[in-house]
This record gives structure tokens, sequence and C-alpha cells, in this order.
């Protein structure tokens, strides 16, 4: 929590009498309000302390298994030696006998093992077609698909509205950023359907979604 939200915006003017000079070293003037009292004003020092730590880029290092903190790069943007690459791959039967105007359908789910987090670097959204039906033209929003992680939609990676990935190349890459996810999180491609798609997209054609990436040990 950042230490803003603890007080209200009024700064005394004068460091109480007798305030060891070690609490309030670190005090910005202006930036947090207490009351005039030693104790607030020590916990100020300490929430200033705080922020310069959790903005500090070494700071992410802090929260993975000591093992990986000697590492050139962190166990979510290389993958380590000890990781478990990740590729659920799932599909729709058919356009028509799963979808309907404006309900969110789930495609693929996978839910992240006690013990271990991880990044997923890599997605695959598409609507496949049979030889003599109407494809998906990207951008129209006839099919809009939207990553979920524990029930909330991901920032960034929802409101998908184009193909993504080639099944030609499908699989996680071993380097690069991507979605940091945790133990126990439940994650889920899900698609929804306009009336111009079930209109227009041929019935039988089917509708993929896939996750690639890699899970770490947590301790």
């Amino acid at each position: 929590m950042r230490a803003s939200r603890l007080f209200p915006r009024h700064v005394p003017s004068t460091i109480p009498t007798g305030v060891s000079s070690r609490c309030v070293s670190g005090v910005v003037p202006g930036l947090y309000n207490a009351p005039d009292n030693w104790m607030t004003t020590c916990i100020k020092s300490e929430m200033v302390l705080l922020e310069r730590i959790v903005f500090d880029p070494a700071f992410p290092l802090l929260k993975v298994a000591e093992r990986y903190r000697l590492l050139a790069d962190s166990p979510f943007d290389e993958m380590p030696i000890d990781a478990i690459r990740l590729n659920i791959v799932n599909l729709t039967p058919t356009l028509l006998s799963t979808l309907a105007v404006g309900i969110l359908v789930p495609i693929v789910n996978y839910i992240v093992p006690s013990g271990y987090d991880g990044v997923l670097n890599s997605l695959y959204t598409r609507f496949t077609p049979t030889a003599a039906g109407t494809a998906l033209q990207d951008g129209s929003g006839q099919l809009v698909w939207h990553i979920i992680i524990n029930n909330h939609l991901a920032l960034g990676y929802n409101n998908i509205t184009i193909q993504q990935g080639d099944s030609g190349s499908l699989g996680a890459v071993t380097h690069g950023g991507g979605i940091r996810i945790k133990a126990n999180d439940n994650i889920t491609i899900a698609v929804v359907v306009n009336a111009a798609g079930i209109a227009t997209l041929d019935p039988n054609g089917i509708i993929l979604g896939a996750m690639q990436g890699w899970i770490y040990p947590n301790r």
C-alpha cells in the first residue's frame, strides 16, 4: 500500500521535539501527512524508504525464489533450466453449436499449480472456417477474444479483435516478457461473437485458443 493512502494530506511544519534524527532523516516534506507525534513521523520515514525500495529496478527479483536471484536474467524473462514449458491448446466444436450473441464462452483454461509462478509470452487466437465457409475479417469485431485471470480481464489482453499466432510455429519462446502468473491463478481465454458474426461467419468453423510460456518453482 502506498504511504500516501495512510494519512490525510497535511504535514506538520516542524518535527516534534525529541524525535530521533534517524527516524526523520528520510521524511520528504509535503509528501505524506500524519498527526504531529514521534510514531507517525517514524512511519512516514519508513514508508519513504519502502517506496524507494519498491521502485528500484532490482525489486522484482526480491519476490522470486532465492535460487534465481543471482541469475543474469529473472526467471520470468529467461526460462530457467528447472522450468516447465506450457503449451495449452483447445478449440470449440463449431461456431454455431457453441456461441450465442454477446455471451462470453471459455475456449481454453489453465490453473497454475501450487508452488509455481510463471509467465505467458505467446497467445494464439484464431477462427478456422471450412473450405467453402466465410472467414473472419480481422478487426471486424465479429469475434472478440479476452484473457481472464481469476475472473478479472487481463490489462491489455482484452478486446482482442485480430487473430494472433502462427500454428506453423506454435510453442512458447524461451526468452521475452509477457503476462506474469502466480500459483493457483485461474487463466482462461474466452471469446464473444456479435450478431454480425453469427449471421456471416461459417457456422461450421471452429474457434481456437492457446497459451504458451513456462512455470518455475517459487521457493
